[in-house]
């Protein structure tokens, strides 16, 4: 009998892609449709009955306005919407200039704190 450890590792492990349509407001026909597969085949990849490969990943993160990897390890729900939309319509180097200030910021409240582990 397969134990918890399992079904927390199957096809890649848990993802975030349901979190992802919900915060989106895409319901799964609506994504089959707009990638041209069956809702059943999205429900297996937001189940994990179908591995969230990297070609998954750079299909769906387009369409959910995100980044493969946001699908992967993070809940939009915990993060703050105004970053995500700001990082989303955001150029290659616009996100680069907004790395390179939060990187100064946090740089400098460790500072005032006297800690440095950036």
């Amino acid at each position: 009998m397969p134990d918890a450890h399992d079904s927390e590792e199957k096809n890649g492990g848990p993802n975030h892609l349901g979190a992802w349509m919900r915060y989106r407001k895409i319901k799964g026909a609506a994504l089959a449709k707009s990638l041209d597969i069956t809702p059943g085949m999205v429900s297996d990849l937001v189940n994990s009955n179908r591995a969230l490969s990297a070609k998954w990943l750079r299909r769906l993160a387009p369409e959910l306005k995100t980044t493969p990897g946001m699908l992967l390890d993070h809940d939009p729900f915990d993060l703050d919407s105004d970053l995500i939309e700001i990082w989303v319509t955001a150029s290659l180097e616009q996100r680069k200039t907004l790395s390179d200030v939060a990187r100064a910021v946090v740089k400098s409240d460790q500072l005032k704190d006297g800690t440095n582990s950036i």
